[in-house]
């Protein structure tokens, strides 16, 4: 029993170490990782086989934050179209700050993409197949479209799920040039203008 108690701590260990090392950079090699975590290589491959295991681990639990997130969000909002607009800026502004904040985790992702097409199932799996997700946000899109069908509410998730991808894409492009300090700031600036911009975009086309 004190030999579990112990693994389990260890694979904790070795996830929390590993989240903080994805929040800088995506190409994190398992020897980073394991001096991270205070362990040795051996130890990474006994709990989880490999580092892409592992951070496959990683990236569900960072990704299971940001869907609970979201479901706080939805639970705390109005019924009027001013609740229904703050709450398209809270969604998008809580995804773009999740990009901003793990870059680490979004580059690895779309690196993953790229090598390995099933990575793409990762989003899909957690935003869209999750049936209980699912159904808190076509329930509460309801609220705001009490006459519209389940296609057109289902139609409308999937505009907001896009609210998911762009974020991501656009921090991926963001990280992955080699720019100096002053043209990261200015780049920092015009992301925000975006964000505002791709707001309101989201609501003229979610609302009547």
């Amino acid at each position: 029993m004190i030999k579990d108690t112990n693994d389990l701590t260890t694979k904790d260990t070795i996830i929390t170490a590993t989240k903080q090392v994805l929040k800088e950079k995506g190409n994190v090699t398992i020897k980073e990782i394991a001096e991270a975590a205070f362990v040795n290589i051996a130890a990474i491959n006994y709990h989880f086989g490999s580092k892409d295991n592992l951070i496959n681990i990683v990236i569900s639990e960072m990704l299971m934050e940001l869907r609970e997130e979201i479901s706080k969000i939805i639970h705390n909002k109005g019924t009027d179209k001013e609740s229904f607009d703050g709450l398209m800026a809270n969604f998008v502004d809580v995804v773009f700050k999740f990009a901003e904040e793990n870059t680490g985790i979004v580059s690895y992702s779309f690196v993953q993409i790229v090598s390995q097409p099933t990575a793409t199932n990762v989003l899909v799996e957690f935003f869209i197949k999750d049936e209980d997700f699912l159904g808190l946000i076509i329930d509460n899109l309801a609220t705001y479209f009490p006459e519209a069908s389940y296609e057109t509410l289902f139609a409308k998730y999937l505009v907001l799920f896009s609210s998911f991808v762009v974020p991501f894409f656009l921090n991926f492009s963001m990280i992955t040039k080699e720019t100096s300090t002053h043209t990261k700031v200015e780049m920092t600036k015009q992301f925000d203008r975006f964000k505002d911009a791709y707001v309101e975009e989201l609501k003229t086309i979610l609302t009547p």
